[in-house]
């Protein structure tokens, strides 16, 4: 039920008393100090709430939080409102004054993907202007109590949530090969088992067992196995969670990817052995903030994003039809922490965050120009990039020297496979290359 017009009135009068003293003092004043607390609710039925949660409910004042929650007679029986955006509960702080324990109700888990996290900025504006302390208390994760249900060790499990947000599904799954995701109702399974499907086409994936989680602790709970296919005809709306686990991932590509795995054209691509270098030398973290300049076929790109899955990856290409290969490639490689960007380097590079690695595949004669960019940008930036003509050489050599000193080396690497021929077989060799590596750093230059 809302506040009741009494109580409204009530809360009027003293916000008019508040306001003459702020007038009299020259100050924004409150009464008692205030404290909200954020509480996971668990998987919003009171059944799942800690003792100290339920404790604290029943002496607040007022309960905020999504709608669903205040179906639950236990919630609905104290004063309530449906909100839970920061500057919904700022206005409530405001216009309830009388009130000095506010609780706001949060799914699951206060720290596992949970909108409290909205509110740590908030932090030291709660205290200065609203006299309110902002405290947290611990709930049951969707995947605590789903693990539970299926008498599973949760540890094993990656947690991940697509829960109006992408994530890089693919790359985790490959890497950890058990995952936990939180879902966006029945079209979040749908798109889930989409992405699945399209890897498992390229064997970026091998065979999953997937358990599906519907409405945990409600009535119509139901915890089923599916496959990628029956992911795509559920009808069923609801909270949905979900465990995978990859079976054999001795099926899968395997990191480098073989050249035959991207879509080609004329485009450029930086092959498999030379770009296995390139990756090692550019010493991708999981979090990283990488550029691809010249991206071609998005080949290292590619990589990146899975070498940086919870990073953010940026292609740039100025050519339409390479452009337009690297988004294809990255389409049919499921990578979701790609923007590929058409434009010229180095003047394209303003409007994108500062990157920690960068490799310039291609650089139009603008290798200084770009260098002295990125720079600006990361003074620290470590920076790969890649020379094959010889007039080029001369150039890269002088970048190196004046931008980072002695904080570089060079490669010069030359592959070859080898070809059947008749009988017998041949040494095929393919064209030379020089890899730089450079980083303005204090460290040893043994780690370039």
């Amino acid at each position: 039920p809302e506040v009741s017009n009494a109580e409204q009135n009530k809360t009027l009068d003293q916000k008019k008393l508040l306001q003459k003293i702020s007038e009299l003092t020259n100050k924004k004043l409150f009464p008692a100090k205030k404290n909200l607390f954020v509480i996971g609710a668990g998987m919003g039925k009171s059944e799942t709430l800690t003792t100290d949660a339920k404790k604290i409910i029943q002496t607040a004042d007022l309960l905020l939080g999504a709608k669903r929650f205040f179906e639950d007679d236990f919630f609905s029986a104290k004063q309530h409102l449906p909100l839970w955006q920061p500057e919904e509960i700022f206005s409530a702080l405001e216009k309830f004054p009388l009130y000095k324990n506010i609780v706001l109700l949060v799914s699951g888990d206060t720290g596992f993907f949970s909108g409290a996290q909205l509110y740590l900025p908030f932090k030291e504006k709660l205290l200065s202007e609203y006299n309110c302390t902002l405290t947290f208390l611990p709930g049951i994760s969707s995947m605590q109590f789903a693990a539970s249900k299926l008498k599973i060790a949760y540890q094993e499990y990656v947690p991940c949530s697509l829960h109006g947000k992408t994530f890089p599904v693919v790359p985790l799954l490959r890497r950890d090969k058990k995952i936990f995701l939180l879902l966006a109702g029945c079209d979040g399974v749908k798109k889930l088992g989409e992405i699945f499907l399209e890897a498992q086409k390229i064997n970026l994936l091998s065979t999953l067992s997937i358990t599906l989680c519907k409405n945990l602790s409600y009535a119509d709970e139901k915890i089923f196995s599916v496959t990628p296919e029956e992911m795509l005809v559920i009808q069923e709306d609801g909270l949905y969670c979900a465990f995978v686990e990859m079976l054999d991932s001795s099926k899968i590509l395997l990191q480098p990817f073989c050249d035959s795995a991207f879509l080609r054209s004329d485009v450029p691509l930086t092959k498999q052995d030379i770009r296995s270098f390139v990756i090692s030398k550019l010493a991708l973290c999981k979090n990283d903030i990488f550029y691809d300049i010249g991206s071609g076929t998005g080949s290292v790109t590619i990589e990146a994003a899975f070498c940086s899955p919870f990073g953010a990856v940026f292609a740039f290409e100025q050519k339409e039809i390479a452009f337009s290969l690297t988004k294809k490639n990255c389409e049919r490689f499921q990578v979701s922490n790609v923007t590929a960007v058409q434009g010229r380097a180095p003047q394209i590079l303003d409007s994108f965050p500062a990157p920690n690695k960068t490799f310039i595949g291609g650089s139009d004669g603008e290798l200084k120009k770009i260098i002295e960019a990125i720079l600006k940008k990361n003074p620290q930036c470590r920076i790969v990039w890649t020379v094959i003509l010889l007039e080029h050489l001369k150039d890269s050599l002088e970048c190196a020297k004046n931008f980072f000193g002695e904080n570089w080396t060079c490669s010069h690497i030359v592959t070859s496979s080898v070809e059947p021929l008749g009988k017998g077989h041949r040494e095929g060799r393919e064209n030379s290359i020089w890899i730089f590596c450079a980083q303005n750093m204090e460290t040893s230059k043994d780690t370039l």
